[in-house]
């Protein structure tokens, strides 16, 4: 429900700062069955914002993963996803800022266990 909240404030700011700017930088040409628009600075970067959140987002709900069916990853994998070191991650896992699953001797992290501590990370 976040996401799709997330998305629809995105379309609403987009839209919002489009109509604010119509006047000033954006004109509609219609040149045989194709419509094409001519846009401002202002406006062609709002789009180019508005569709990287839009591929961000799609990435986030790409990598969301169903509780049945979730992926555990060994250490060396969750290193090389997180792009750290084995060594790193097992301070972080000793220092209780990532979760994990010990099965025997193993140790397992989730998708979601790494996105979590990514999204902990951010600053």
């Amino acid at each position: 429900m976040q996401l799709a909240g997330q998305v629809a404030c995105l379309i609403f700011y987009f839209f919002s700062n489009l109509h604010r700017h119509s006047v000033q930088g954006f004109t509609k040409q219609k040149m045989e069955t194709a419509t094409h628009l001519q846009t401002d600075a202002h406006i062609t970067y709002l789009v180019e914002v508005l569709l990287q959140e839009i591929h961000d987002l799609k990435a986030s709900v790409n990598r969301l993963e169903s509780p049945i069916t979730a992926q555990l990853y060994t250490e060396e994998e969750a290193a090389a996803l997180l792009n750290v070191s084995k060594k790193s991650l097992y301070r972080w896992r000793l220092d209780g800022m990532i979760h994990y699953y010990q099965m025997g001797d193993n140790i397992r992290y989730s998708l979601r266990d790494i996105l979590e501590f990514e999204k902990g990370c951010r600053r």
